[in-house]
């Protein structure tokens, strides 16, 4: 019976850790669409573009991200600089490409792609912890 719920314990720990949506990604989304006070050309409040400059100065430069725009395109990358109206994105593709300026205005979506260093902390002590309580617990 110790044994038992030992195991499942150590299953518990582990599958909460590891599934999907953990801090997999960081993610703010600002509604869109034309209401009072907006900006006719995006849609977006006249805040939402300090909302995205002040997400984008949270981000480490080097560190991956996925950007949305406004006009439906999907742009992954590593962000490069952040500026007073854009950030610059080093987009991942085979060949080499110039670093992309996209506006605050056009950006919908702003995601950091990976894990972050307490996810993957707490991953690796579940995992320890899960390996040390099969290893320890007494088998009758």
């Amino acid at each position: 019976m110790r044994r038992f719920l030992a195991c499942t314990m150590a299953m518990v720990l582990v599958t909460t850790a590891t599934t999907p949506g953990f801090a997999l990604a960081r993610t703010v989304e600002l509604p869109s669409g034309a209401t009072a006070g907006c900006i006719a050309d995006t849609g977006q409040r006249p805040d939402a573009a300090a909302k995205w400059k002040e997400k984008a100065q949270r981000i480490p430069l080097g560190k991956t991200i996925k950007i949305n725009t406004a006009s439906g395109e999907t742009l992954k990358g590593e962000l490069r600089a952040v500026g007073d109206t854009s950030i610059t994105v080093e987009l991942n593709t085979a060949n080499a490409v110039r670093p992309v300026e996209v506006p605050y205005s056009e950006i919908q979506k702003l995601e950091r792609q990976g894990l972050g260093w307490g996810a993957k902390i707490t991953i690796i002590a579940c995992v320890v912890g899960a390996a040390m309580i099969y290893v320890f617990i007494p088998r009758g």
